[in-house]
């Protein structure tokens, strides 16, 4: 499997608005991927889902997709969960008509909770939410995504033990994960145990098709504040090339930062 990189969301030099017109400007680009961003509300409905994916298939270009914000599987109001539920396996369901192969999300905040009564519980939420796309026929990888902040559910340990436990995915961000360990994982002996480990817990063979982010990242001692361009940031994204370089990672690498599309070229340009 080959790394397919590209921007969260449609590149901003996009001639036309849409979702099409960005996936051919990621081609012109010599981009390989695009996230579908979900981020605000599922914008999609299943007719253009389904050009966008043959528009991707044509050009070469990988998707994945990012789920709402609006998710917490730990919420202390029931409601909140099934509709976070929801929007997760809406999300999936709209990704895999576009061909889609991972579908990422912040599934939940700690609340004050002992992390693992909060584990348990995003666990019985991600077995229903598998149960669900099994029953629809959905082929699509749930990955919920390493968090930035220390209040968010979500970290290395915490997600590749799901991954084991529930054969799911695993969405790597590695400006959260360094902004979570307060400005650690950032040489690349770090992201050489990253990898290590992943194939440890998951096999060799998910290193081959990772479902990542990156970006710059500013940060305190909560945690994530907000994203960065890569150059404006401490984060060593040479090291982190050096190291995908070294365990030949495959997968789907997304740019986050603000103008993703000129980081998604400076990122290209250190391969």
């Amino acid at each position: 499997m080959v790394l397919c990189i590209g921007t969260a969301g449609i590149p901003r030099s996009a001639k036309k608005d849409g979702v099409v017109a960005g996936i051919r400007r990621a081609a012109e680009n010599g981009f390989t991927a695009q996230e579908l961003e979900f981020v605000h509300g599922i914008y999609m409905k299943p007719e253009l889902a389904k050009e966008v994916g043959k528009v991707a298939k044509e050009l070469g270009i990988t998707l994945t997709v990012h789920a709402p914000f609006y998710v917490n599987l730990n919420s202390q109001e029931p409601e909140k969960i099934h509709a976070s539920m929801a929007r997760i396996v809406s999300s999936a369901k709209i990704g895999a008509m576009a061909g889609a192969k991972s579908v990422t999300f912040h599934a939940a905040y700690y609340m004050k909770k002992d992390p693992k009564e909060v584990y348990q519980t995003v666990k019985d939420s991600l077995l229903k939410i598998k149960a669900e796309l099994k029953r629809a026929k959905v082929d699509i990888r749930i990955s919920p995504e390493i968090t930035g902040k220390h209040s968010a559910f979500g970290d290395l340990d915490e997600l590749l033990s799901l991954a084991k436990e529930l054969d799911i995915g695993i969405c790597i961000d590695f400006a959260h994960l360094h902004a979570r360990a307060n400005g650690k994982f950032n040489s690349q002996k770090d992201f050489d145990k990253i990898f290590e480990k992943v194939a440890k817990v998951l096999g060799n063979l998910a290193l081959k098709d990772l479902h990542m982010h990156v970006s710059g990242i500013n940060y305190s001692e909560k945690g994530e504040r907000n994203h960065l361009m890569l150059k404006e940031s401490d984060f060593d994204i040479k090291a982190l090339v050096s190291s995908l370089k070294s365990h030949k990672v495959g997968g789907v690498l997304i740019c986050e930062s603000p103008n993703p599309e000129e980081d998604t070229k400076y990122l290209m340009s250190l391969f």
